[in-house]
């Protein structure tokens, strides 16, 4: 795996069109045991956690005005990007990173990962297949030192061909299987190459689905029986959880004047679990974790992305032989990506704080963002799958006030925007404001539906401002109307679809434009939808100059090691 420096490159495109395909929902009890199809659309539905006992359900958030203590370094809205292994850039793929672009001002992706940056031709495989991985070897005496060693000889070797970027580049990107980050910090990597190092980075799984996708003769995971541990705030899976292991090494980074980066992650790799990873579950999980990696310094994560093979996708285009009647599939974390832009937002200067709130329950944790200081939104989750409504939270929130020795600076009205499912269960039709990509096959990359968002009035007696946050569901909180309407990035071209004698699957950009294209500025996106070219919300779709910022990350010499096998 070649470091390769973090060029932003422009994006160019191949455009394969596709358009809206009505699909008929099926819902499961359990798991769809005589499934045969693409794991990317596996329609197994888990039952959902019990409700716990005892959980309160009203509870303050109280914030400080100003002075607030334990905060995070400043955030980025692009904090949550993609690792990507296939070819994406189509319409709707640019659609979806114009949506984040337009909240965040930018989107990282990262291209390559996996296999693809050590792929070798081979007269013949073992089973006769065109293209497998070889998880053979796995033992290999190559340790910490012949990595600081190699990474030393690979710079040299750009200074002597003169190549750019040679203070660009990003390492050691271990998955902390063999080896630890400490080890690599001893042999002193970050001191001796820190004029080259742009970011240190990792990639980590919770766990890992190899033995059933891969047969590796390994205990396999029963996805029911797993899955409470993707839904709580410290839960064996959480991102709290994964993160343990890297906080010294945030630390370490900071204190060396670098920042590290999660380069790759996701709920499990091999690719996931069916009706885990592909669930509303998984976004909540999803947004949990990046809130906590922005909260521990962590300068960014990327959501891993893989084929049809894998149920863990944050979007899948549809099958090649398929793709002249249907659209693509959003998941649950491409929903995670668009929360979290939209939380940490804009200014590139937002400070994270995990609350504690509730007194550290489990099942509702709350973040904090701040800017210049002042708390100016509040994001609270709840993982609780209840129908009857009995545990939905009132969270009463409160800025300042005599309690604390501060002027009360309670707001007279907040307004509120919920991600929303029936269950953490429930896969696709998911909604964000009011908005969603719908089902499988059924997503141009452009989310469907009128934006809602509820204004809540306080009280101004008690200073309180109670938000109801349904059970399951993500609230954020904008504290003030500045805070939600903070500018994001500029309104990308418009990709027309263009009348001819097919009637769909039409839309095209033309090349000459694409060849030279820094964006564009003012205009609407492209539709891929039949009789849809101006059904674009206005205004509402952007992408920044460059299309797609591809952050061409390091992933190691060509040093893999025994990494848990990803997918």
């Amino acid at each position: 795996m070649i470091l390769t420096g973090l060029g932003i490159l422009q994006a160019t495109l191949a455009v394969s069109a596709v358009t809206v395909y009505p699909t008929v929902t099926t819902t499961f009890a359990a798991a769809a045991a005589n499934y045969t199809g693409a794991a990317a659309y596996d329609p197994t539905v888990l039952t959902p956690p019990p409700v716990p006992s005892g959980l309160n359900t009203q509870f303050v958030v109280q914030l400080q005005s100003s002075g607030t203590g334990n905060l995070s370094q400043p955030q980025n809205g692009s904090f949550i990007g993609f690792s990507i292994e296939m070819t994406l850039l189509q319409v709707p793929f640019l659609n979806l990173m114009a949506n984040l672009q337009e909240r965040s001002g930018r989107v990282n992706v990262r291209v390559g990962g996996n296999t693809q940056e050590t792929a070798r031709m081979v007269d013949s495989t073992p089973d006769g297949k065109i293209l497998e991985k070889n998880i053979t070897g796995a033992s290999n005496p190559y340790g910490p030192q012949n990595y600081f060693q190699d990474f030393g000889t690979y710079i040299q070797d750009m200074v002597n061909a003169n190549l750019p970027g040679q203070n660009l580049l990003v390492g050691p990107n271990l998955a902390y299987a063999d080896w630890t980050t400490e080890q690599v910090w001893d042999t002193g990597f970050v001191s001796t190459y820190s004029q080259n190092l742009a970011l240190l980075s990792v990639e980590n799984y919770p766990t890992d689905n190899c033995a059933a996708q891969f047969n590796t003769g390994g205990t396999i995971q029963d996805p029911q029986a797993i899955f409470p541990g993707f839904l709580s705030h410290t839960a064996q899976y959480s991102g709290h959880s994964i993160l343990q292991k890297f906080l010294n090494s945030t630390n370490f980074a900071l204190q060396n004047g670098k920042r590290l980066y999660m380069m790759e992650t996701n709920t499990g790799s091999c690719g996931g679990f069916a009706g885990i990873s592909d669930a509303f579950g998984s976004a909540l999980w999803g947004i949990d974790y990046a809130f906590q990696m922005a909260f521990n310094n962590f300068a960014g994560g990327m959501i891993h992305v893989g084929g049809q093979n894998v149920f863990y996708n944050p979007f899948t285009p549809p099958p090649t032989n398929q793709s002249t009647f249907h659209q693509w599939t959003v998941g649950p974390t491409y929903y995670t990506a668009l929360v979290a832009a939209e939380s940490i937002g804009p200014s590139n200067g937002t400070q994270v704080l995990d609350l504690g709130a509730n007194g550290g329950n489990d099942f509702t944790p709350c973040y904090g963002f701040y800017e210049n200081g002042a708390p100016v939104r509040v994001g609270c989750i709840n993982y609780v799958t209840d129908p009857t409504g009995a545990s939905d939270l009132k969270v009463q929130i409160a800025i300042g006030g005599s309690g604390i020795g501060q002027p009360n600076q309670s707001p007279a009205t907040v307004k509120v925007k919920y991600l929303l499912a029936s269950s953490v269960s429930q896969k696709g039709n998911f909604t964000w404001a009011g908005q969603t990509f719908g089902d499988n096959f059924a997503s141009d990359g452009r989310p469907v539906g009128d934006i809602n968002i509820t204004t809540i009035t306080c009280d101004g007696t008690t200073n309180l401002c109670t938000v109801p946050v349904p059970a399951p569901s993500y609230a954020l909180i904008y504290l003030t109307d500045t805070s939600l309407n903070e500018p994001g990035g500029a309104a990308t071209q418009t990709f027309a679809t263009t009348v001819q004698t097919r009637f769909r699957n039409t839309a095209t950009v033309d090349q000459a434009v694409l060849a030279t294209s820094n964006g564009g500025y003012g205009k609407k996106l492209g539709s891929t939808s039949s009789g849809s070219s101006n059904a674009a919300v206005s205004g509402r779709l952007m992408m920044a100059p460059g299309l797609v910022s591809v952050l061409a990350l390091v992933v190691g010499l060509g040093v893999l090691q025994r990494v848990v096998r990803r997918g």
